[in-house]
Order: structure tokens, then C-alpha cells, then sequence
């Protein structure tokens, strides 16, 4: 039978050299027998890892499987060895994006479920499932907030230890008390508890997309995607079919700043940080005019993507900018700030 490795964990001595690659203190296969199991995240904790799958079917090594697909949580302690493992979900589909960890060794567990059974006792809308646990991976609580209409992309701890989520609707109803059109985002916020405090639509007539959300050391929420047509709470002209997109609020919701960025063609943010002096964000284009220069193809809707890096002020104007890339595409999955002040 086929085997299919699913996860590497690699620790890598942090050596003081450059020009040759780290050594590997040790590495790890983490995994199924069968092709069953697929990566969703992974932090670092407090003498280990957490790691989150997505499993379609029961194996010996699975416990408490559901059905058609389980959200599959495995503990390893810090060189890989399992501490403990378990599925969540129900008799549909279900499956975490997201771990977070909070102050107290719980966790939340983002994601989505299609179940009405099993872990998810929430039997209204569904759209974001939240699962918080102890540090043996005991349900403390769980609840679905949104709609059937919503797809959860991401969320982050707050500073009161609630959690402030992020992904799409396409309708009003459930908790979405908003819809602008065609696809919408929607955050939400919930207390410790899962008591939902606020919730917010961003968008307009259009298509609206975002993946990451971040809650910032000065205790703003930040966000970056995109957005195509005009209107609605987005009060900028469109460069293209899609434009970068920036929002920042405040932990209430309220929006502090918002700007756009992009040339004729596509633009969608990625990540986005904030800096001591405004924001960087990284983005994929295929265009090369507006906003965007040095773009490495021919631009055009169906070309390949570069990557796309933009500096601003507090303001949002544009510091500098780079297109990274060749004659494929190239595009970014995160962004980090570097000790020496790089990117």
C-alpha cells in the first residue's frame, strides 16, 4: 500500500553562520498509513507541538472518528513523540484552520463544521465553529457563529482573551445582521466564554476576499485582501478586477483607516504588519501600472502572479514598493519582520 507522509516537524540548530544550511537537530513523521489525512496548522507550545488535520476516514491510530471527515488534533512533546491525539466534529464535514492558544494552556480551535451531532451541540447556523480545550484536549465549550452562508478564513486572540474571526457571507441572516453583495467579509468578536460581542460586514456589490486577520500590539485589528466593484462601505475607485484591500479597527469594530492599492489587472493582499512607522504588505499582482511597477511578465488578467511588496506610512501613502518574481508565478503565504529591520 501507498504511503503517504503528511507532516515534518524540523528543529534546526540556530547557528551563528551564513551560506550553508542549519543542521538538523531532529525530524519527525507525523502522519496516517493511508491517504487520509491532510495538514491544516501547527503551533509550538510550552514543551511540544499542536497539529491540526483534516482525517476523511477511521485508521487504528484516530481516535473518537465521526464520520466522512473529522478535525484531527495531535499533541507531539518537543522532539515529535505523541502525547495524545483526538478527532472533533460529527458525521459531516469538519475540520480546524486555526489553533490558537491563550494565557491559561486552552486553546481555541477555529475552523468550520457541517455537523449537527457528535462535538457540535450548536444546532442553529453555522459558519465559523469555535472549540475551546484544556491542555489534554478536553472540550471546554464549543459554538458555531455565522450562518450556513459563511466560510471562515482566520481569527487571532484578543487582549481580553476573547477571539476576533474572519472569512466570507453571501447572504444576511443568522448572526450577519449586513450583506452589501455577491461576497461579503464578516467579523466577528467573542468573549473568553464564546458570548458574541460584535459583529461586522465589509464590502460592497462586488467580490470581496480576505485571508489573515491580526490583532496588533497597539490593540488594533488589521486585515488585508481584496476587493472588485465600488460602493457599498468601500468608498475608493477600483484599479482592476481586484484591488488590495487594508482595513484597520479598533477592538470595538469601529474602522480607523482603510486604503487600496493596485494596477489594472489583478491585486490581492496576502499578510500585512505593522511597523513602528506604518505598514508592509504582501501581495500578488499581475499588473504594471497604477500603484504597481516592475512587474516581471506581460501583464494581463490570465498571466502569472508576482509578489508583490508595498511600504506605506500610517496614511496609507505608498513609501516604496517591489515586485518580486520571474517568468512564472511567485506569491506570498506570510510576512515577517527580520531582527535587522528587513522583511
Amino acid at each position: 500500500m501507498k504511503t503517504k507522509i503528511i507532516t515534518y516537524l524540523l528543529c534546526l540548530a540556530m547557528l551563528p553562520m551564513f551560506g550553508q544550511a542549519p543542521d538538523i537537530t531532529w525530524q519527525q513523521c507525523i502522519g496516517t498509513p493511508t491517504e487520509n489525512a491532510y495538514f491544516n496548522h501547527m503551533v509550538k507550545i510550552e514543551g511540544g507541538y499542536l497539529i491540526a488535520y483534516r482525517v476523511s476516514e477511521g485508521d487504528t491510530m484516530i481516535s473518537n472518528f465521526h464520520g466522512k471527515s473529522d478535525a484531527w488534533l495531535v499533541k507531539t512533546d518537543s522532539v515529535g513523540n505523541i502525547l495524545w491525539e483526538r478527532c472533533y466534529g460529527g458525521t459531516e464535514g469538519d475540520f480546524f484552520r486555526k489553533i490558537i492558544p491563550t494565557s491559561n494552556n486552552q486553546y481555541f480551535l477555529f475552523g468550520i463544521s457541517e455537523s449537527y451531532d457528535g462535538d457540535v451541540l450548536n444546532t442553529g447556523p453555522h459558519g465559523y465553529w469555535v472549540v475551546k480545550i484544556d491542555s489534554l484536549g478536553n472540550i471546554l465549550w464549543e459554538n458555531s457563529y455565522g450562518n450556513d452562508r459563511c466560510s471562515a478564513k482566520d481569527a487571532d486572540l484578543t487582549p481580553d482573551g476573547g477571539l476576533v474571526m474572519l472569512g466570507r457571507t453571501s447572504i444576511a441572516s443568522g448572526d450577519v445582521s449586513t450583506y452589501y453583495g455577491l461576497n461579503d467579509l464578516w467579523l466577528c468578536k467573542i468573549d473568553s466564554t464564546g458570548n458574541l460581542e460584535w459583529e461586522k460586514t465589509l464590502g460592497n456589490q462586488g467580490n470581496e476576499n480576505a485571508i489573515i486577520i491580526k490583532v496588533t500590539q497597539q490593540n488594533t485589528i488589521l486585515l488585508t485582501g481584496g476587493f472588485t466593484d465600488t460602493g457599498g462601505m468601500i468608498p475608493f475607485e477600483e484599479h482592476g478586477w481586484y484591488d488590495v484591500w487594508v482595513v484597520e479597527l479598533d477592538l470595538n469594530g469601529n474602522i480607523l483607516h482603510q486604503f487600496s492599492y493596485g494596477g489594472s489587472h489583478d491585486n490581492l493582499g496576502r499578510d500585512i504588519i505593522r511597523t513602528e512607522d506604518g505598514f508592509v504588505i504582501a501581495a500578488l499582482t499581475n499588473s504594471n501600472d497604477g500603484d504597481v511597477t516592475g512587474y516581471h511578465g506581460v501583464p494581463g488578467d490570465d498571466q502569472p502572479y508576482d509578489c508583490w511588496i508595498i511600504k506605506t506610512d500610517f496614511e496609507g501613502n505608498i513609501q516604496w514598493q517591489k515586485c518580486l518574481g520571474g517568468s512564472e508565478t511567485e506569491y506570498p503565504f506570510y510576512l515577517t519582520q527580520t531582527q535587522d529591520g528587513g522583511y
